[in-house]
């Protein structure tokens, strides 16, 4: 269902210009709720601070419980609409993907604590989709599989057919291409988006539901990861074709499980490779070649205003800051206890990480969703030169340094051309492609065990934490 998926984003993209991030984690809550509702016949409210549970009937049919459902993503897509992304409809581009990652956040952790279980639930209410096989050259492939390409393929050729031959699907392709003639011509583009925000939301929730009932489980975080390969597609459809966005939907998903069969079987593959990552890795590479072969940034909305990002303020007396908080960070390290001072550490390298946001977001203005996922390659490769290569400190962390920023250059090179949200798209893929490769990977991360790592020394001195005993 990654073309159903894909449809959604192209139908919220369009709409209010908004690249949402939360979307699979929106239908992921959707799903939780409908077989909520199937097994208790409660209606679990998405809102904290609102009780968790309304009990609506006894235990409804798997038709009733989808109806409900339905309805429930429909009023789900409107509030989030109406009380997250319509008043930054004029805001930076910038300010939108925050609005997004902070409600995708919001949204996973919501469902870890409406449905318990860490975000992880496996369901056994019957089968939602037809079972059996068909053989198609030796190979046994389910008939669910071509029931779900079927329902994407309606979709969108009812959704096609809606924005092509409606009054509602021209008034919203008008207000997309210019708000202002839209507003003069009596349309409401702010009803318009909230329509297409219902119907996107309605999609994700029942694609979710969908693969949730083929996969027997559901899993808010794999769930939400599948935003990936579906902004890979709606990229490939340039964030406007419907038909081209569930094309590459399903060709996404036919190579992925081609690469898992082929990565399973075969010899080829390095040792050092993890098989189950691979599938993992295509979609950021499908979404450096839909970024390279556009060229340009993604097609924006015509707003009646775009605010432009403000002004980066000029930092006060920096040299008298920076020396009152090396003289604290100093003090703290040589008087705390052994665990306050190793929070410390971690809130200095934390820090660090910090600073690269700071040059990147505050300075240029552009955002990146890698800056984790290349620090722990870096750390990682710190490991890995001071335990096997036996490289002292301080050549290791520069030479792990050197291979972080060359992981940056590949995954960001391509998308700072074009600049915009496009950047944050492709180093959330290039974020999922190191945590399915390198993160999963035991010869890089030692496995369960991990790796053993020398004392950093500095011309005889230990920099090192060391546990002492009693």
């Amino acid at each position: 269902m990654l073309a159903a998926l894909a449809i959604g984003l192209v139908l919220t993209y369009r709409a209010s210009g908004v690249i949402n991030f939360a979307h699979c984690a929106v239908g992921a809550y959707i799903a939780f709720a409908f077989f909520t509702l199937r097994q208790d016949g409660d209606l679990v409210l998405p809102i904290l601070g609102l009780p968790a549970r309304i009990h609506l009937i006894g235990r409804p049919t798997v038709f009733t419980a989808l109806l409900i459902s339905i309805a429930l993503a429909a009023v789900v897509g409107l509030m989030i609409y109406t009380f997250v992304f319509r008043p930054l409809r004029t805001a930076p581009p910038l300010a939108r993907i925050v609005a997004s990652l902070g409600l995708l956040l919001y949204t996973q952790e919501m469902i870890r604590l409406r449905f318990g279980g860490g975000g992880s639930a496996i369901f056994s209410i019957g089968d939602l989709l037809p079972q059996g096989a068909v053989h198609l050259l030796d190979v046994a492939v389910p008939i669910n599989r071509f029931v779900l390409a079927g329902i994407a393929v309606i979709a969108s050729l009812v959704l096609g057919g809606i924005y092509r031959w409606t009054k509602f699907g021209l008034s919203t392709r008008a207000a997309a291409e210019n708000e202002r003639a839209a507003v003069l011509a009596g349309l409401s583009p702010d009803r318009l988006a909230a329509v297409n925000w219902m119907i996107a939301t309605v999609l994700s929730g029942v694609a979710v539901i969908l693969i949730a009932s083929v996969t027997k489980q559901l899993d808010v975080v794999s769930t939400s990861l599948l935003v990936v390969p579906a902004l890979a597609a709606a990229l490939l459809g340039g964030m406007a074709s419907f038909t081209i966005a569930t094309l590459a939907g399903l060709l996404i998903g036919m190579l992925q499980a081609a690469l898992l069969h082929f990565s399973t079987v075969s010899s080829a593959v390095p040792n050092w490779l993890p098989r189950a990552g691979i599938p993992e890795a295509l979609p950021f590479i499908l979404i450096l070649i839909a970024i390279t072969l556009r060229g340009r940034a993604l097609p924006t909305r015509g707003a009646l205003e775009e605010r432009f990002h403000p002004s980066a303020p000029i930092a006060l007396h920096p040299i008298r800051w920076t020396v009152i908080g090396t003289a604290v960070g100093v003090s703290l390290m040589l008087t705390l206890s052994g665990a306050w001072r190793l929070a410390l550490i971690v809130s200095m390298i934390s820090v660090i990480i910090a600073l690269s946001s700071v040059v990147l977001t505050g300075w240029v203005g552009q955002i990146s969703l890698a800056q984790l996922a290349i620090a722990g390659v870096s750390a990682f490769m710190v490991a890995r030169l001071s335990s096997d290569a036996h490289i002292p400190f301080p050549w290791s962390p520069l030479l792990a340094v050197c291979a972080a920023v060359a992981m940056g250059v590949l995954a960001g090179f391509p998308a700072v051309r074009v600049r915009g949200t496009t950047l944050a798209v492709a180093t959330l893929g290039a974020a999922t492609a190191i945590q399915a490769i390198a993160f999963n990977s035991e010869a890089l991360t030692g496995g369960i065990a991990g790796t053993s790592t020398p004392q950093p020394r500095l011309f005889g001195v230990n920099l090192g934490i060391a546990g002492l005993g009693n």
